[in-house]
């Protein structure tokens, strides 16, 4: 494979690539597959099952019995998260920064954004208890942040920002996405993803180079007929550090050639298939078994972030099948749908 070619066939007849409001791209499927009937396992189907993005790839590739509890049962703690909701908020002050500049006025209509967003679930009486992911720190954040990158964004052209769809990774896959921003520099043509974190070194760095989330969005831009191959660059992470002893703004270049995007794809397809065979052999398990035979548990994966939510459930239940006719205390039903953030 030369360095300049993508080998890959993006099978657009598979979809239409349609333009929609807001200069969004999105891949619409011209047909569904449906899901079989899982009649042993007592579980009923759910057609969430069948979409796939880097975020069911990530935990799928952590734990298979995480990603049973998470996506095949649908379940989530019901209390919100304050990361998740946080980080939502952040990426509408970014994109309007991106859209309308660094002008105070412009800074301070990002934060009122943020803000409107936040206060939807977290109010005031829990700001010190999220400190520093709290507005007072977000504002000081977004200050710092133009401070910084603002004459070093002068020729960066925004092309699109929040980009959603899904392309084909392979003949019968579709990978769904939702890109913070496209942009274009003297690097070439490239996305950028706004993340959020409360500490900042070299493993935090390292983070994101091997990613299936960034190799997802660079795959998308080579399968969008508008960006010539040469004039892909990669990606950028926009990484905005958190802290109560001062805030941290990094950028992270990761340059995604096509070799790079090729052991991307090999490794998506390769943990793609393994879903499909624990789908397979889920569908062959039954509550009477004394175990589940598929989703194996991961147990160097119980303590990466934090304690596992579903750890417990892990020690104490040999076939989650005599457990789950509904979901614990403290868990609520919910299944996780990309398209949702599509529209």
């Amino acid at each position: 494979m030369s360095d300049d070619a993508y080998d890959f066939d993006i099978g657009l007849d598979s979809g239409r690539l349609e333009k929609v409001e807001n200069a969004e791209y999105e891949m619409v499927e011209e047909t569904s597959r449906s899901q079989p009937t899982l009649n042993n396992t007592g579980i009923p189907t759910a057609p969430e099952w069948d979409i796939i993005d880097s975020s069911k790839l990530d935990t799928f590739a952590t734990c298979e019995r995480k990603f049973f509890y998470t996506y095949i049962l649908g379940w989530r703690p019901e209390q919100p998260s304050i990361h998740l909701h946080y980080g939502t908020s952040v990426h509408l002050a970014m994109e309007h920064i991106l859209l309308h500049g660094f002008s105070n006025e412009t800074i301070l209509s990002a934060y009122q954004l943020f803000l409107s967003s936040y206060r939807e679930v977290f109010d005031e009486s829990l700001d010190a208890k999220y400190a520093p992911k709290d507005p007072a720190n977000t504002f000081q954040l977004l200050a710092e942040y133009a401070a910084k990158y603002q004459s070093q964004d002068e020729d960066t052209e925004v092309l699109y920002t929040e980009v959603a769809g899904s392309v084909p990774i392979d003949d019968e896959t579709l990978i769904h996405f939702k890109i913070d921003a496209i942009l274009r520099d003297k690097r070439g043509i490239f996305i950028r993803d706004h993340k959020t974190a409360s500490q900042l070194g070299d493993a935090k760095r390292k983070e994101f180079d091997l990613s299936v989330q960034i190799g997802t969005y660079v795959h998308a831009l080579y399968c969008f007929p508008q960006f010539p191959n040469e004039e892909i660059y990669g990606g950028e992470i926009n990484l905005l550090v958190l802290r109560k002893m001062g805030n941290a703004l990094e950028r992270l270049p990761i340059q995604r050639n096509p070799a790079d995007q090729a052991k991307w794809l090999w490794n998506t397809q390769f943990f793609i298939n393994m879903l499909r065979w624990n789908m397979e052999a889920f569908s062959e398990n039954s509550p009477e078994d004394e175990i589940l035979t598929c989703f194996p548990q991961r147990w160097t994966s119980c303590t990466k972030y934090g304690v596992c939510p579903f750890h417990s459930f892990c020690r104490a239940w040999d076939n989650p099948l005599q457990r789950c006719a509904e979901p614990p205390p403290g868990f609520k039903i919910e299944h996780w749908n990309p398209r949702e953030r599509e529209n």
